[in-house]
């Protein structure tokens, strides 16, 4: 199952960084990324060649550096262009839990007529320190 993720971001590298760590953790097969930006006057160049493995595609809403259209717009931009069985809408200053999509793949095979929605749950950390617990954590597993 395919699952097009759209991202729209206006500002905010850091946050942006740790949504799409996010992405590449879950190590789904069948993942496209479509980052949308919207009034972004920020380089995101090294950013995106850091991830360049999630392939990421760009598009714009060609909005006005620091006057943005607004998520509802960016996130309608992404609807046009995703190619994917499924559409996941991820805000830049948000991020997955490991495994999410594989869990997501696995309700759906099992329900295949549900409607599937995700609570977000607030958190209490810096997010790059969590996600690096995480990474940790996983390395440790791995090798026991």
């Amino acid at each position: 199952m395919k699952i097009s993720v759209i991202i729209p971001h206006f500002r905010g590298e850091t946050y942006l960084r740790d949504a799409l760590y996010s992405l590449k953790v879950q190590e789904y097969p069948s993942m496209e990324v479509l980052l949308i930006l919207d009034g972004c006057s920020e380089d995101l160049s090294g950013l995106k060649q850091e991830y360049s493995d999630l392939n990421i595609r760009e598009f714009s809403t060609k909005a006005k550096a620091g006057s943005p259209k607004g998520v509802a717009v960016a996130r309608n931009i992404g609807l046009k262009e995703a190619e994917g069985e499924y559409v996941f809408f991820l805000d830049s200053d948000d991020y997955l839990s490991d495994g999410y999509f594989s869990a997501l793949e696995d309700t759906v095979e099992k329900h295949p007529d549900a409607m599937v929605r995700s609570k977000k749950v607030k958190t209490f950390f810096k997010r790059e320190g969590q996600l690096l617990k995480e990474e940790e954590k996983r390395a440790l597993l791995e090798q026991q």
